[in-house]
């Protein structure tokens, strides 16, 4: 992430959501494809939660990222840029 910007096409993802205790630490966060991985988990999400208001509680199994990666699906091209990481 030179100078601080995600790499093209890209964005930054918390893989355990903040609204579930996650954190903005480094260890809770991965890069991943905006189109299609980011966009169909995010949609997901809002689909899954929609209707829901401050106090309701629902069991979501989300899906996640497979563990151990710092980005998402994991990418030749980035490869030199990135590795494997220790979640």
């Amino acid at each position: 992430m030179k100078n601080g910007l995600n790499p093209e096409r890209y964005d930054l993802h918390h893989i355990e959501p903040l609204d579930d205790g996650g954190t903005n630490n480094s260890s809770n966060l991965i890069l991943m494809r905006k189109n299609p991985e980011h966009k169909l988990l995010t949609n997901y999400q809002n689909l899954t939660t929609k209707g829901m208001i401050h106090g309701d509680s629902r069991l979501i199994e989300w899906p996640y990222p497979r563990k151990g990666y710092l980005i998402w699906p994991p990418s030749n091209n980035l490869s030199a840029t990135f590795s494997k990481g220790e979640n």
